[in-house]
């Protein structure tokens, strides 16, 4: 997301979600890593459940409305990201 960030966030937000640590923990990783966005801690699952999400990394792209427009589960190649990045902005 690092490499991103700074091409994308004046028109995609990114939300990372911490399923293996604290809140804390993953607020201090955001905050040491200078990406300027906020942590979010689903350390009982429950986003996992209502997204349909069994395998991590997951990749989700959701409107400014909810609506899911894409799921991408596994790794990504940078350029892989940068495909989905550019089609969701289409």
């Amino acid at each position: 997301m690092q490499q991103f960030t700074p091409k994308y966030q004046d028109r995609i937000a990114f939300v990372p979600v911490s399923l293996d640590r604290s809140i804390e923990e993953a607020k201090a990783y955001i905050d040491n890593s200078s990406l300027g966005m906020k942590a979010y801690g689903d350390l009982k699952g429950s986003l996992l459940k209502k997204l349909d999400i069994q395998y991590v990394p997951t990749t989700l792209m959701v409107d400014a409305s909810g609506n899911l427009l894409k799921k991408r589960v596994g790794s990504m190649t940078d350029k892989e990201i940068e495909n989905l990045l550019n089609s969701a902005l289409k």
